[in-house]
């Protein structure tokens, strides 16, 4: 972690905010890179591939699918939990 409080990150965004859809979008965003940095041997680019799988939150796979299809392009990687996946839709 970085030191930063997002607390502080929300509430400017709140304040900022125009609209409903604005606010939430910036919120799920931080929550978005606070879930990652708890991966941290995950690379950029895994973590894209997270999202891709996915299906950039329509779910258009399941979480078990994911896991699984995430274990098998990177076998070198320690297993990833559904709960990983979970945290990088949101």
């Amino acid at each position: 972690m970085d030191g930063s409080f997002p607390g502080i990150a929300i509430y400017s965004w709140i304040i900022a905010a125009r609209d409903y859809e604005t606010l939430l979008s910036a919120i799920r965003n931080e929550i978005f890179v606070l879930q990652f940095r708890e991966m941290v041997y995950l690379t950029e680019m895994q973590k894209i591939t997270i999202l891709q799988m996915v299906g950039y939150g329509d779910r258009t796979r399941t979480h078990a699918e994911v896991v699984r299809q995430f274990q098998e392009k990177y076998p070198e990687l320690p297993p990833i939990s559904q709960s990983t996946v979970f945290k990088a839709w949101l």
